[in-house]
């Protein structure tokens, strides 16, 4: 169990993905999030460099956004293939919990304009709309939750070089 966002779906047809883009834009720039738009109608975009931000592997002919919610958080794609259909995973474990929540809410609002849409949201968000049991799990996989400083400290009272760095070690 994490905090990820699963969705697949399939809009009806063209003017439903280019409103689910737009839309999905709208609520991006809203926020101030980072998004990119991407047309490839040639499906020929696999030049790009691999370690590029905007690399996005796929075959034949794509549209859609991706959307970059928090520097913490995989960015969202929704990127449409020949057939109006979509399917990605987000991971928000590492984001505050609000960025989980909205990226739910935006899933809500697009739903209209999809004749398919499933969604498993692992903080059971989506499926149940309660936002306080939502949270206890989203913090319970939370790793900005588990106390660091506690850690290094143990670490530190168990170190076998209290004394020093070992004359043998020094000069590397």
């Amino acid at each position: 169990m994490g905090a990820n966002i699963h969705y697949r779906g399939r809009a009806a047809n063209c003017a439903d993905v280019e409103h689910i883009m737009n839309t999905a834009v709208m609520f991006a720039a809203e926020q101030e999030w980072m998004f990119a738009i991407f047309d490839d109608p040639m499906g020929i975009m696999e030049d790009l460099d691999k370690d590029d931000p905007g690399y996005l592997e796929h075959e034949g002919p794509i549209r859609g956004t991706v959307i970059k919610a928090h520097r913490d958080c995989e960015a969202m794609r929704l990127v449409f293939n020949v057939r109006h259909e979509l399917e990605g995973s987000t991971k928000t474990q590492s984001a505050p919990f609000e960025v989980h929540a909205q990226l739910v809410e935006l899933l809500r609002i697009l739903t209209p304009r999809f004749a398919e849409l499933e969604v498993v949201d692992e903080t059971g968000l989506w499926e149940t709309g309660d936002v306080t049991r939502a949270k206890d799990v989203f913090t319970a996989v939370d790793p900005s939750a588990v106390d660091l400083d506690a850690c290094v400290r143990e670490e530190v009272e168990d170190d076998p070089f209290d004394g020093g760095i070992p004359d043998h070690w020094k000069g590397f």
